[in-house]
């Protein structure tokens, strides 16, 4: 998934690490575009579960590098979700 540094006029935003990204699949799964994981993530049983959730929502789970290299200065980020921005009331 291309995926380029976070701009305040993009219609998405980043969720980085596992814990963020579960909240929002668990709570907002509708605003989840897509979800990266990183080539060297093991926490078998949260890619489980990420996996589950995104299948039942039909959203799109990838694994690759780049994404982590452009948006994340973080060694210990292994998870990013691509969220759709949702307007406040």
């Amino acid at each position: 998934m291309k995926v380029s540094r976070y701009r305040k006029e993009d219609s998405n935003t980043y969720a980085l690490g596992a814990t963020v990204v579960m909240e929002y699949l668990n709570n907002r799964p509708d605003l989840v575009m897509a979800v990266i994981l990183h080539p060297q993530f093991r926490a078998q049983e949260t890619i489980d579960k990420i996996n589950t959730i995104c299948k039942s929502n039909r959203i799109e789970v990838t694994t690759e590098e780049k994404p982590f290299n452009i948006l994340s200065q973080k060694e210990n980020c292994f998870v990013i979700g691509v969220i759709r921005k949702h307007e406040s009331k």
